[in-house]
């Protein structure tokens, strides 16, 4: 129930209070399973991107590039992402997702 107050009250406002997306943060970066981790986090991302909260955005984009993140169109596409796509961090783990994308297209078409 909690999480549904926290997620109606975001939606309501469009703000989140600091322990909030702290508690968001900490609750996805603990996932055990690591895709499934990577994926939560990418959650994280676009909503604090969406509040221009950029600096906790990115904190989240290198968790999930470190939980091993492959996802290179969602770098490329995902709408809410366009306004970092210019800082020099979000370009730098773009170039990371980029290069493991690459790597497995290349290894599917040497299969």
């Amino acid at each position: 129930m909690a999480h549904a107050t926290r997620a109606a009250e975001f939606h309501r406002t469009g703000e989140m209070p600091e322990p909030i997306r702290r508690w968001y943060l900490d609750r996805a970066a603990h996932t055990l399973n690591a895709r499934l981790r990577s994926s939560r986090l990418q959650f994280i991302v676009e909503t604090h991107a969406y509040m221009r909260d950029h600096e906790t955005a990115l904190t989240a984009l290198q968790a999930s590039v470190d939980a091993g993140l492959y996802d290179i169109l969602w770098i490329d596409r995902c709408p809410v992402l366009a306004p970092m796509r210019e800082l020099a961090r979000f370009r730098e783990l773009g170039e990371i997702v980029r290069q493991r994308a690459r790597a497995i297209i290349d290894a599917v078409r040497s299969a």
